[in-house]
């Protein structure tokens, strides 16, 4: 069948045209703006007006994705930086504002209401005293805790030769479980659970008590090798538990 007049050069026009179109998105991509220092390098995604604009992914030392608006990160959107804290939330031109979980790199983790790159309004912080967990709730302005509670649902009454531990609460339960964490084998020894109530228990590399009745205490004792490995030493550990829960405690080499 014989094609009509001016086919083919109407049909090369258009393939010129989504061509043209091709480059120039390629290059709108290349050239498209990202306003915050330390993702500037790289990005890929929906771009405006030569700025990133709607959802995408930058990079440079640190890393961001999700919504931006004219070049910010605007919007919900996860931050990396270099250093290993992360920040999951809302974000208003390129600043943590809104609801939204800050993680550490250390360990401390707050999650509730930002302004302006700034805990503002109710909130919960986790973090360590003394390398105990410890949590503050409640009302924060411009960074600064205000008020609310201070939970403790287990607190330390002594220690002896006991440099780092964890206090872990894994949920509901009645138990209170002793892991030596990253210690080695023949390191420890005479390592014994005792408290006001339980029975004691040995699960996979934790030993520790079963159908306690809280609020309790109890004292961990054990014989371990000095940092040096030159002596065996005593070490023990009292803690007081509030709140019934399946409790963990990990000694840190």
């Amino acid at each position: 069948m014989e094609k009509p007049e001016g086919y083919f050069r109407h049909s090369a026009i258009i393939l010129i045209f989504f061509f043209i179109l091709t480059i120039f998105r390629v290059a709108a991509q290349d050239d498209c703006e990202v306003r915050m220092p330390g993702i500037q390098d790289k990005y890929e995604g929906e771009c405006r007006w030569g700025r990133a604009h709607g959802e995408g992914k930058a990079e440079g030392d640190d890393s961001y994705e999700g919504e931006f608006r004219r070049g910010w990160p605007h919007g919900e959107g996860t931050y990396k930086w270099a250093n290993g804290d992360v920040y999951d939330g809302e974000w208003r031109n390129g600043r943590r504002s809104g609801e939204g979980t800050y993680e550490w790199a250390t360990g401390e983790v707050y999650s509730g209401e930002w302004r302006d790159d700034m805990r503002h309004g109710q909130g919960e912080y986790n973090f360590f005293v003394n390398e105990n967990d410890t949590t503050l709730e409640g009302r924060w302005v411009n960074d600064e805790f205000q008020e609310g509670r201070e939970e403790r649902a287990w607190k330390e009454i002594h220690k002896r030769t006991i440099d780092r531990y964890r206090v872990l609460n894994r949920g509901e339960g009645n138990m209170i479980m002793v892991r030596m964490q990253s210690f080695q084998g023949g390191e420890v020894s005479n390592l014994r659970v005792e408290g006001d109530s339980g029975h004691r228990i040995t699960i996979s590399d934790m030993v520790g008590l079963s159908e306690v009745d809280f609020p309790t205490r109890v004292i961990i004792r054990y014989t371990a090798w000095n940092q040096m490995r030159t002596a065996m030493i005593d070490a023990s550990l009292e803690l007081e538990f509030n709140e019934a829960a399946e409790w963990e405690v990990h000694f840190i080499r």
